[in-house]
């Protein structure tokens, strides 16, 4: 059984949160490698791997449903979108196109929540410089200056789709 596009682009926006919040992608990676080299298939031994990924982590189930829910919700398109730059950071460590995609994940998270009845998200410093450039340069504006890199912020990383999600909400599984 082959993993869906909205699937793929779940687990790999998962494993790029757990990488860039600094935790052990290995031994996440290791779970999903052993299980699918003994004949689980691919979405069982990811949602499986994240699951225990979570037990070890808790703090990290509210962002990564996050996630869960902001794919699932969007369009096709733009699921395209995601995977290709998911997997083009995951490739080559250059975040330019996730970065791009920006005010698309502003917006999605914005309508989800309002569809939802959830709080408006909160972004962090970097995501709404983002958001702001982009769309200084859709009105042909200069755009306002952003975080430099490693530059300290009060708020979560631009890509860890960071909004008030009750934790019971999505299951991983």
């Amino acid at each position: 059984m082959s993993m869906s596009r909205k699937q793929k682009a779940t687990f790999n926006a998962a494993l790029c949160m757990i990488l860039d919040g600094g935790h052990d992608l290995a031994a996440v990676t290791r779970d999903i490698d052993l299980a699918i080299s003994i004949g689980t298939p691919p979405q069982l031994a990811y949602a499986r791997a994240l699951s225990r990924f979570v037990e070890r982590t808790p703090s990290m189930l509210a962002p990564l449903q996050s996630i869960v829910k902001l794919i699932d919700a969007s369009s096709p398109r733009t699921v395209g979108e995601y995977n290709l730059a998911l997997s083009h950071y995951i490739e080559t460590g250059d975040d330019s196109a996730l970065r791009a995609l920006a005010p698309t994940i502003a917006r999605d998270m914005t309508e989800l929540a309002a569809r939802t009845g959830q709080a408006a998200p909160q972004f962090s410093d970097e995501m709404d410089a983002l958001v702001a450039a982009a769309h200084a340069a859709d009105a042909g504006e200069a755009p306002p200056p952003t975080p430099a890199q490693g530059e300290a912020s009060d708020g979560p990383a631009p890509f860890q789709f960071a909004s008030r999600v009750e934790a019971a909400d999505v299951a991983l599984a």
